[in-house]
């Protein structure tokens, strides 16, 4: 199974988190780097003019939250940062950004860049472990649920879910840097949104990119004669349903201007406390609009389930193969275990040479018996095996109006025990997924926050880049296999998946997002960040909400649009100066 494949890579990340678990690892890399560790120290740091044992002393809330300097929790002395003299002075480990209590936390302590980008590496496999196991979940739960509410609300909702830890536990913690961190949930809301709209966007388009029809100027399925320099001659058309999930994209993505366009009228007083509670019932308004908008979502897809119809026929399709392919191995298993019986009980050289399996032919039965045709035992076929008869079945499979066969009138599972077992394994997958992605995501974004202060990069920019891949690593990868199979009916799915998931974070992780600064009553300080997400999701939405043909030269364009939203941001922060 895949998520056995997936358990055992999510046991060895814990195992080797367990090896570097303390507050050795970070004294660890500091010897690993020893001089060169000390000279970086000293040269990045030397713009800080704190002398922190003076200004602090033994006030940890103070020392913790300031990014110069670092906390011993065994001697309560408070130290330069770039004081490597600290690190064999403090046996019990040195805390920053607001850690006080660092002798008993279960994570590993950093100190510098090396045991930083270490963690981010181990964190990030683990949340993307996690992320899997959701999703694999959620595909054994279509074979059983209908697309209808339980299809159009949980599954949606499922997809959004790591995203929304991610932001939800930026917001939590010390009120002292609360502030700081939320900017990973940004950046973790920002980057997921733009990724998911680029790179599986483009990449879909080169894998999925067919030679158009001179006459209808449609993707002829699984046809690619012409090279990759023509640009205009090759590409993918989808269906008009997609073009819908494009256009809805466009519309809830004003939900992002529910805070950001009040907050221009409170410009550079927007850490200001009286700006502040005003802003606070802007963002309180922002998200009950947020969860309408998810509310009126979901009830689209009930009344319109094309979406949800496609991936539940998918996945059981998907299913049904499996089976079968497990009987085939298990005939296969079978029968040269009898053989190499039948040769240990008669002499080699007396007894009547055995016939050769053909596995080929074994594998036509059992597809014929999937499809409901002749039955199968370890003898052979109980009656012919028509391959001419496979191959029309094979064909009839990939027409765009295939009904699919099974176990069940729509390749279910028949017996109530099937589906209880199905829901059973789809339930632990999905609440072991959503139990690692809540407890590693506090760690991570703690992991992130340090490394943007140690590289002085804001800590928005380290999560964009870096989080979307851990918890959309699943989204991404399955949308790039499924596209390669080169159909109009994949490639409207896979864009239609990715307009869909725009659509959760404009509405579901956006909400959030909102709620934590009402909650919380944090500043509102991503004017330039919604201004990044907003131009990827009105251009490339917007391209896609009145075409239905993508010639290949739109993916360098759209592949455009990631590193321009970042630069965006960094641009009015850094030389417009925008908070």
């Amino acid at each position: 199974m895949k998520s056995s494949v997936w358990c055992l890579t999510f046991c060895l990340v814990i195992a080797a988190h367990l090896v570097f678990a303390g507050p050795s690892f970070g004294r660890m890399s500091t010897m690993l780097f020893g001089v060169d560790a000390k000279e970086n120290a000293r040269s990045s740091f030397a713009m800080y003019d704190t002398n922190c044992t003076q200004t602090y002393g033994s006030n940890c809330t103070g020392c913790a939250a300031d990014t110069s300097c670092l906390w011993c929790e065994g001697d309560k002395t408070c130290y330069d940062f770039g004081d490597i003299s600290a690190v064999s002075a403090c046996s019990s480990g040195l805390c920053q950004a607001g850690a006080c209590d660092c002798d008993e936390t279960i994570w590993p302590e950093t100190n510098g860049w090396f045991s930083e980008v270490v963690m981010m590496l181990f964190y990030g496999i683990v949340l993307a472990v996690g992320a899997k196991w959701i999703a694999d979940g959620s595909e054994e739960l279509l074979e059983i649920v209908d697309p209808g509410i339980i299809g159009a609300l949980l599954l949606p909702i499922l997809g959004a879910l790591p995203d929304s830890m991610m932001i939800i536990v930026s917001a939590l913690g010390d009120p002292a840097t609360a502030q700081e961190q939320i900017a990973v949930g940004m950046g973790t809301l920002a980057g997921s949104t733009v990724m998911l709209l680029t790179i599986p966007w483009v990449g879909a388009l080169f894998l999925a990119r067919c030679d158009f029809d001179k006459k209808t100027g449609i993707a002829k399925d699984r046809t690619l004669t012409r090279p990759f320099c023509d640009l205009t001659g090759t590409g993918v058309t989808v269906d008009k349903d997609t073009t819908l999930n494009a256009k809805i994209a466009l519309v809830v993505s004003l939900s992002f201007l529910i805070v950001q366009f009040p907050s221009f009228f409170y410009w550079k007083e927007e850490t200001d406390p009286s700006t502040i509670a005003v802003i606070k019932w802007f963002a309180l308004a922002g998200f009950i609009i947020c969860f309408i908008a998810l509310a009126g979502y979901v009830g689209w897809q009930i009344y319109n389930p094309k979406l949800q119809e496609k991936k539940t026929k998918l996945a059981r399709q998907e299913a049904l193969l499996k089976r079968a392919l497990e009987k085939f191995i298990f005939l296969h298993d079978a029968m040269e275990s009898q053989r190499e019986d039948d040769n240990n009980e008669d002499d080699p050289l007396l007894a009547p040479p055995k016939p050769e399996i053909n596995v080929s032919s074994v594998g036509l039965q059992w597809r014929a018996f999937a499809a409901g045709g002749a039955s199968v035992n370890q003898d052979g076929p109980s009656q012919p095996v028509d391959h001419k008869v496979i191959q029309v079945e094979e064909e009839k499979s990939e027409s765009e109006d295939e009904e699919e066969e099974g176990e069940g009138e729509d390749g279910s599972p028949k017996s109530l025990s099937d589906k209880l077992k199905i829901l059973a394994n789809a339930l632990l997958w999905m609440g072991l997924g959503v139990g690692i992605v809540f407890l590693f995501s506090d760690p991570m974004v703690d992991v992130i926050n340090r490394f943007g202060n140690t590289i002085h990069v804001g800590s928005f920019y380290v999560s964009f880049v870096i989080t979307p891949f851990c918890s959309n690593a699943s989204e991404l990868i399955s949308s790039l296999i499924f596209a390669a199979r080169k159909r109009r009916k994949n490639t409207s799915m896979t864009y239609s998946a990715l307009y869909g998931a725009a659509v959760m974070n404009s509405t579901m992780c956006l909400g959030i997002f909102y709620l934590l600064i009402y909650v919380r009553s944090l500043a509102w300080t991503f004017n330039a960040e919604c201004l990044g997400i907003l131009i990827t999701i009105w251009g490339v939405c917007g391209f896609g909400a009145f075409r239905t043909k993508f010639p290949t030269w739109t993916g360098f364009i759209v592949i455009l649009f990631y590193p321009l939203s970042l630069g965006v941001v960094a641009f009015l922060e850094q030389v417009l100066h925008w908070t």
